[in-house]
């Protein structure tokens, strides 16, 4: 079943300029299932102003009701939002609100990787170092370091070979233990995961 699925976050780690093998691209089509032939059309959510449901309250909830409500219009199957947490509390409650609204049934997944998408390649650090190719020890609580990006950032620099970090996290993306990331990073990752594997009952009857 193909399946067109529009893809907003908010920097070119998730994203790589909307590459089909971009690392968040990568994980929504491992969750969605082998059964659902992914087209994605990235974007940052930066370049969707003007997108504000009307209402009152939770400007950011009904900025979120605004984009899934412009993917509708625009022809797709469903939508994928997921931003940074970056020790923001009310971004958690933002998207549940956003994902629990019936102002449209459209299929959607919206999550908040805590404290930053990058966290979660910190997860799994038996596939890190098979991808970096040295050995790289258990990382503390991927959602309680303050710095995933750095992290992330040093240990690929430590490792060599000129290697781009948003190129790591596609790699890692692919092969990645996805129970390891839902376990390690049960805010973000486990929730997410929960919400975009929902959208599949929805895809499958597509007409597409």
């Amino acid at each position: 079943m193909k399946c067109s699925v529009l893809i907003v976050a908010e920097g070119e780690h998730e994203l790589a300029g909307s590459h089909p093998d971009a690392a968040l691209v990568t994980l929504v089509r491992r969750l969605l299932g082998v059964d659902i032939e992914l087209q994605a059309c990235g974007k940052r959510i930066r370049d969707l102003k003007g997108h504000l449901h009307p209402g009152k309250g939770d400007r950011l909830g009904r900025k979120f009701i605004g984009i899934v409500r412009r993917a509708e219009r625009e022809g797709f199957d469903a939508i994928v939002i997921l931003i940074d947490h970056d020790g923001d509390d009310s971004r958690i409650k933002s998207a549940t609100i956003a994902q629990e609204a019936t102002v449209t049934l459209f299929p959607r997944a919206i999550g908040i990787a805590v404290r930053t998408f990058d966290a979660w390649f910190l997860a799994d650090q038996s596939s890190l170092s098979k991808i970096l190719s040295t050995n790289i020890d258990r990382q503390p609580d991927p959602e309680r370091i303050a710095d995933p990006k750095g992290v992330c950032q040093m240990l690929n620099d430590r490792a060599g070979g000129g290697r781009r970090v948003r190129d790591l996290y596609s790699e890692l993306a692919a092969v990645a233990d996805l129970e390891i990331l839902r376990a390690r990073c049960p805010v973000g990752f486990a929730i997410f995961a929960e919400r975009v594997e929902a959208l599949r009952a929805a895809l499958s009857g597509s007409p597409k």
